[in-house]
């Protein structure tokens, strides 16, 4: 496209004396034409930066590019709607509706506390489990053939949290503890210190204090302990408080600032997000309100 551009040149300006008078006595406007030179709409925002913001969008979220029918339907949606706050928080909404944003979920979290575990190496833990409780049964070992049947209970969870997630079968809180209830949390954090140390980083973003430390480890091992206000006396007790207390949001807005951002939320933000998460669980929203910001946009 070609635009003509009033460039204004040759100005002339006369001075009187020592006076700080001046007079502009002539004014020539010359036309002259910039090639590829597209308009830029509202308020400066060039279509290549809202394709750059479409991308990131998709990117972030479900862990790919637009193809090229959604990157214009959604350019063209977002300039309709003159890039409102509204209209970004639909595009970021319309992508988080979808079962391709939750196992995007799955796969962040999966890399972070068991090592990106695949669909079939979770298969392979399956048939060896299957195994041990069939060969339980034939011996008449009933016992180690429940404890099989539970975990294998875990792993069969552990492949569908994202589609519970979606469906809304488990909440916020739910989909994040059946990670370390699995088997294979346990043999990648062999012991119970380990296991402590792993649940602190990966949900606190911190390691746990010498006390923190040691009550956590009494209460995996069946001891009644009060860990960060909360009672426990189990493994699941531990789990379950380590998803529910304050610090579990707080990890989480960390998480969020980090993964769409590259920094750590402010005070301010730190305090915002984790009074959000607490009070609806709502990790959605909150990652809608860092997208829709000037600095996630880049405009």
């Amino acid at each position: 496209m070609k635009v003509k551009i009033l460039l204004f040149a040759f100005i002339t300006i006369i001075f009187f004396g020592c006076t700080e008078n001046q007079t502009i006595t002539e004014i020539e406007h010359v036309n002259q034409v910039i090639d590829d030179n597209a308009p830029t709409p509202f308020n400066g925002i060039t279509t290549t930066q809202i394709h750059a913001y479409i991308n990131r969008i998709y990117i972030d979220l479900i862990g790919r590019e637009p193809t090229t029918a959604e990157l214009t339907n959604w350019t063209t949606y977002l300039k309709d709607n003159q890039i409102t706050i509204a209209a970004k928080k639909t595009l970021v909404s319309n992508i988080q509706g979808t079962i391709t944003y939750y196992d995007r979920l799955y796969d962040i979290y999966s890399g972070q506390l068991l090592g990106g575990v695949s669909n079939e190496d979770i298969d392979s833990k399956i048939s060896l489990y299957e195994y041990f409780r069939d060969n339980a049964y034939l011996q008449g070992d009933t016992i180690y053939a429940q404890a099989m049947e539970y975990r294998l209970l875990q792993l069969g969870e552990l492949k569908t949290v994202a589609t519970d997630y979606l469906n809304n079968t488990i909440n916020l809180n739910e989909f994040f503890a059946r990670f370390p209830l699995t088997p294979i949390f346990d043999d990648i954090n062999m012991g119970n210190e380990n296991f402590v140390l792993a649940c602190f980083e990966g949900f606190f973003k911190r390691y746990p204090t010498d006390i923190e430390l040691y009550k956590s480890v009494r209460i995996l091992q069946g001891n009644s302990e009060i860990l960060l206000l909360e009672d426990g006396s189990s493994k699941a007790d531990f789990i379950e408080i380590m998803t529910t207390v304050p610090a579990f949001y707080e990890g989480l807005t960390i998480e969020v600032y980090r993964q769409l951002l590259a920094r750590n939320p402010s005070s301010v933000e730190m305090v915002v997000g984790t009074l959000e998460l607490t009070s609806n669980g709502d990790y959605q929203s909150l990652q809608q309100k860092v997208m829709i910001t000037d600095e996630y946009s880049g405009f």
